[in-house]
């Protein structure tokens, strides 16, 4: 395949790629699942084998290395981050995709052309609400290019000058009287009428409808062992009024449970009433506050990844991953 081909995959990769330049194999098949390798009977694991000169499997770690994962280097005017750690994406950037995005949505409405905002008129916005990094605006349209899963970035054929830029999934309306989400499509069966098998009759059970709630932390994230997590947490946390351990009790720690639903809702709440951004999401993960700190005083965030396998048991979108603290002076 020619190389500017092998250029995209890479570009498609470079989103979920670790320091050392490394993906996990799933999430490698999903980041590329839209391109067409056509040469190999569409198999893009296939693809990753026989490129030997620019990927390195290693099926007991189930990871794909990237062998010339480095990105350009900042301008010399970027002085401020010589010596820091370099990563072929800065760690957590998808909360800045985040903000950048909230940007786009608060800025459409029925004045805005299909293919998306005026990138020009979007850049300005962005310098005014001191997002026109890294490291400086002309530098914006080349960052969104890296995310070509978030962005969608379009030219004029007529005109191109004329650049236009939205989020892959489209412009929303943040309105303060929309339902919330699930009150329109309930998640769960239609009900005992529905399709009934005719041997049942009268004693098919009734299945309750099940609504999802958008301030609830069990509807947004499955956790694998939530005892485990919350065990993390707790070890983690510094001491917090109304947290302790119950000794003997079949979940322990219920009252950091009690804490964590409470904050998580409140979070909820003032992003979606006061538009504060604290929660941060890509499409290949998510994190959200916990409302505990470090004991230095570092708040801690719960990490999650995209939740793949759905199911009775595993419904909610997102699957918890771990707890981390946030960076200093992040």
């Amino acid at each position: 395949m020619a190389n500017n081909f092998q250029d995209s995959v890479i570009d498609a990769l470079r989103p979920g790629l670790d320091e050392a330049g490394c993906i996990d194999i799933d999430t490698a098949l999903d980041l590329v699942s839209e391109f067409d390798f056509e040469s190999d009977a569409n198999d893009p694991l296939a693809y990753f084998e026989r490129e030997t000169s620019a990927f390195e499997l290693d099926p007991v770690s189930r990871t794909i290395r990237v062998l010339d994962a480095s990105i350009e280097e900042n301008d010399a005017d970027d002085d401020e981050n010589d010596g820091a750690k370099k990563y072929p994406i800065p760690p957590r950037d998808f909360q800045f995709n985040g903000r950048l995005i909230k940007l786009m949505n608060a800025m459409a409405d029925e004045n805005t052309p299909e293919d998306g905002l005026y990138f020009a008129q979007f850049a300005k916005a962005a310098k005014e609400h001191n997002l026109a990094t890294p490291p400086h605006e002309e530098k914006l349209l080349s960052y969104c290019r890296l995310y070509p899963r978030v962005f969608t970035i379009t030219v004029d054929p007529s005109a191109s000058q004329k650049i236009y830029i939205k989020p892959i999934k489209g412009f929303k309306s943040y309105k303060k009287d929309r339902k919330p989400f699930g009150a329109e499509k309930p998640y769960g069966f239609k009900g005992a009428h529905s399709n009934a098998a005719p041997y049942m009759g009268a004693h098919q059970p009734q299945v309750k409808e099940r609504t999802l709630s958008l301030y609830s932390l069990s509807d947004f994230a499955f956790f694998p062992d939530l005892n485990g997590a919350l065990k993390n947490l707790y070890e983690m946390a510094a001491p917090t009024d109304g947290c302790f351990l119950i000794e003997g009790d079949v979940n322990p720690y219920r009252m950091l449970l009690n804490k964590l639903e409470r904050d998580f809702a409140e979070a909820v709440r003032r992003e979606y009433d006061d538009s504060e951004q604290l929660f941060g999401m890509s499409p290949i993960g998510a994190d959200f506050p916990t409302g505990f700190s470090t004991p230095e005083g570092r708040r801690i965030f719960g990490s999650c990844e995209f939740n793949k396998v759905r199911n009775a048991e595993s419904y909610q979108p997102w699957r918890f991953t771990g707890f981390y603290a946030e960076e200093e002076n992040a």
